[in-house]
This record gives C-alpha cells, structure tokens and sequence, in this order.
C-alpha cells in the first residue's frame, strides 16, 4: 500500500513541511534573542497581573547587576527603593490608563546601590500574558551632560557680567587714569589702579571659555594692487562714542606728540567719513560703540583702501570686554595692529601711536 494521504499530501509531505516551519521558528526565535539581548538599553518583561518579572535582558542584568535566575520570576517591586513604592503604584495606575508610561526612575541594584534610569513602558502580550515591557536607559549620561550644561551656561552668565561691569566701570576709570596722567597728580593713581587691576583679573577668569572659542577667521586677503597711495603721514584718527575720552585721548596724544595731526570720531559712520577724506595713517579705535563697533567700521575702511587703491592703516584697538574674534584674527594677522584692553595707561597709548606712525 501506498503512503497515507491527508488532504491529497502524504504524511511524509507533512512532517517535511512542519520540520521546515520548526526549523523557521527556531531561526526567527534565535534572531529575537540575539536582538533581544544584545540590545544596549536594558528590557525588562513583567507580568501585568502578579507584577512577576518574565524576562529580562543581558543589558539590564548588568545594569542592576543581578543573575538571571534570582531576577526571573522575582516580583518586579524588588527593583525599587522602600521608599519608592509610591512611584511604583504611579506607574503601573498610569500604564493602566494610558497603555504607556515615561519617567526617571530610581532603581535598586542587587549590591543595595540606587541607581537612575529613564524608563519607558507599554503594555503588550507575551507568551500569551498581558504584560509590561519596561526599557531602562542609564540616566548618569544624560545627567552629566545635563550638568555640563549647566556649568557652561553658568560660565556664560559670568563672562556676560564681567563684560557688562568692564563696560560700566572702564570709561569712567579711563577718564579718571587719564586725568591722572594729564593733571601730574598721583594722589588718585594708587586707588585708580587698584581698580584697574581687579578689572584686569575678573578678565583673566575666563581664559578657558575664550580659548575654546575658536577664533573667526577673516577671508584671505587678496594681493594688493601696486603701487598703492601711501596714507597720510602723522596723521592719527581717535574713535570713541564717549565724549570725554575721546577729547582726553586727543590731548594726551597732543601733548605727547606735538607733530602728530589728531582728528576725532564719536562713531564707526563718522570714522568712515573721515578716513575717506583724511586717508589717515594710524585709527585709535574703540570696538564697543552703538551703530557700528569698531571692529565693523575697521572692515569698512579696509575694503575702501582696497576699492581706491590705498595703503592699509594701522589700527590700535580699545575695549573693556572680551576681545572679538574679528579684532584677535586681525591683530594675529599683521603685526602692525595692536589691541589694547581699557583702561589703558596713556604711556602706553603714546608708545603705540609712536611705534605706528612715520614720524
């Protein structure tokens, strides 16, 4: 007799069938569990109704360091802090409700450690039971960047006070240090300095923050056309929003210099104007001014001595604050530029306009 038929199939035809399903099933079975333990955030499966844990994976069993066999079948409530069973009847009511959960949770390790992780949760069925997947992500990560953050929005606000106190407190000592130098009264240039260098070493608190800031670079400069109009000799622009520094800055270099020529700006617009009448050979220039900042109104007129064929100037610039990155990659690129930060003594001034002008 011939093999039995089921169906017009041979029973043969049916255990080749059903052996290559089994054989199916144990690969897509063995693909879960290499997906399910080799996945970095930790899984936990627990029981809906008893609050049994199910299954977990290896992730999850180093991450609360506990065996597999002491954590299977265990109740999940084992995995928190006494004092959290409150969080946990939170969760599971939610989970209730709303067939998912999101928080940071306290968990405790086998060893009694507390530890945090971000936990996601969903009700889902496994082996035929309603159950919850858990996913436990280690919260130490997030937190310490989260720190970080809020170290270096704090370093921020320090550097935005330091600049916003430079600003307030260096024109009036500018005025007063200038005073000073211009009445030959030392009465006041102890305590003047004395101020000055408290200044001088609030600045010097946030070196970090401005090397980590990397410095913005100027476009390459194109080769100049020969020959250039040299610009006119002796012949120095002040530019300042303050009136009383600026007229002090024109005196002192006056005195100093008696064959210099000083014209004034109180503004990067009005230094604009000037410079393309006057073509002067060296720009005392404030950076923080309202309008245009120095740095800005410096651009300008290198772009105009490129536009009309003109040698470039000198520049010294003055600020309280921490230097631009525009300013340092000029200063960096010729040394002929100086930067010098308010305030600054008037010594100091004579011999950067002096270094820079024909003579």
């Amino acid at each position: 007799m011939g093999s039995t038929e089921t169906n017009g199939a041979t029973v043969a035809e049916l255990k080749q069938a059903l052996a290559a399903k089994e054989k199916e099933l144990n690969q897509i079975a063995g693909q879960f569990d290499l997906f399910f333990n080799h996945f970095l955030d930790g899984i936990i499966v627990v029981e809906g109704g008893s609050g049994m844990i199910m299954d977990a994976n290896e992730s999850v069993l180093r991450f609360l360091k506990y065996p597999r066999d002491e954590l299977i079948s265990s109740d999940f409530r084992l995995l928190f802090p006494a004092e959290a069973e409150e969080d946990k009847e939170e969760l599971t009511g939610h989970l209730r409700v709303h067939g998912h959960a999101f928080s940071e949770q306290r968990f405790l390790r086998s060893d009694g450690e507390e530890v945090i992780a971000d936990l996601s949760a969903v009700m889902v069925t496994w082996a035929g039971h309603d159950a919850i997947l858990i996913v436990l992500r280690d919260a130490a990560e997030r937190k310490a960047f989260e720190e970080r953050l809020h170290k270096a929005e704090e370093a921020e606000g320090r550097l935005e006070m330091i600049a916003q106190l430079n600003h307030e407190i260096n024109n009036p000592l500018q005025e007063l240090l200038t005073r000073v130098e211009l009445d030959g009264d030392d009465r006041y240039r102890e305590p003047v300095e004395r101020i000055a260098d408290v200044l001088r070493r609030l600045r010097e608190q946030e070196p970090a923050i401005r090397a980590a800031a990397e410095a913005e670079e100027l476009p390459p400069k194109e080769p100049e056309p020969s020959p250039l109009e040299a610009c006119k000799v002796n012949a120095v622009l002040v530019v300042d929003d303050e009136p009383a520094i600026r007229h002090l800055l024109e005196k002192v270099i006056a005195r100093g210099l008696p064959d210099i020529s000083v014209e004034t700006a109180s503004s990067g617009v009005e230094a604009l104007d000037l410079f393309s009448k006057g073509h002067h050979e060296l720009l005392v220039m404030d950076v923080s001014m309202p309008e245009m900042r120095g740095d800005e109104a410096f651009l300008h007129i290198m772009e105009m001595c490129e536009e009309k064929e003109w040698d470039s100037p000198s520049v010294v610039f003055c600020t309280g604050y921490n230097t631009p990155a525009t300013v340092r990659a000029t200063v960096e690129r010729d040394p002929k530029h100086l930067c010098l930060l308010k305030p600054v003594d008037m010594g100091r001034i004579i011999d950067a306009v002096k270094e820079r002008v024909t003579g």
